[in-house]
């Protein structure tokens, strides 16, 4: 007879912990890409791209590309911002005070998504933190593909597929 409560063993732990770092190295990468597009653009409008020739993007592409290189550069920051914010959220100066009982109520909190604990409310500005963070990192991917496939430049050493 076998018991439906067996311990997880270490291939499982190996698995989840091997998820994760995957998540968090491809996020990494995204991210770079995204803060890469904005001097690769600047090269490619001195017309010093990988091609060596001069002129490389016509006008209408090349303010797209600058534009999705902004765009990429501002949803970057926003996800450092909102991660900072939110997976840091008990050591804001104005929730500080309730860092020493996490699980009570605290008349601080009394407005706070999440609120009245601390627990609570980082448990709810962490996870939305998250949602922003994966939708910003998505749209950076999509606008990298996009950009280089009109500029023909990998975007932070990648090679461009047709």
């Amino acid at each position: 007879m076998q018991s439906d409560d067996r311990q997880p063993d270490a291939r499982e732990y190996g698995r989840l912990r091997s998820a994760a770092y995957t998540a968090v190295c491809t996020a990494l990468r995204t991210a770079r890409r995204g803060l890469s597009l904005l001097p690769l653009t600047a090269k490619a409008l001195a017309g010093r791209g990988t091609s060596g020739r001069p002129g490389r993007l016509a006008v209408p592409g090349a303010l797209v590309a600058l534009v999705l290189a902004l765009v990429a550069l501002f949803l970057v920051g926003l996800g450092v911002f909102v991660g900072i914010s939110g997976y840091l959220y008990p050591i804001r100066p104005d929730v500080i005070e309730a860092i020493g009982h996490p699980f009570t109520a605290d008349s601080v909190l009394d407005n706070a998504w999440g609120g009245p604990t601390l627990a609570g409310a980082w448990l709810v500005h962490a996870l939305v933190a998250l949602a922003i963070q994966v939708v910003a990192l998505a749209l950076v991917h999509a606008m990298t593909r996009v950009w280089e496939r009109l500029t023909g430049v990998p975007a932070a050493g990648r090679a461009v597929q047709g």
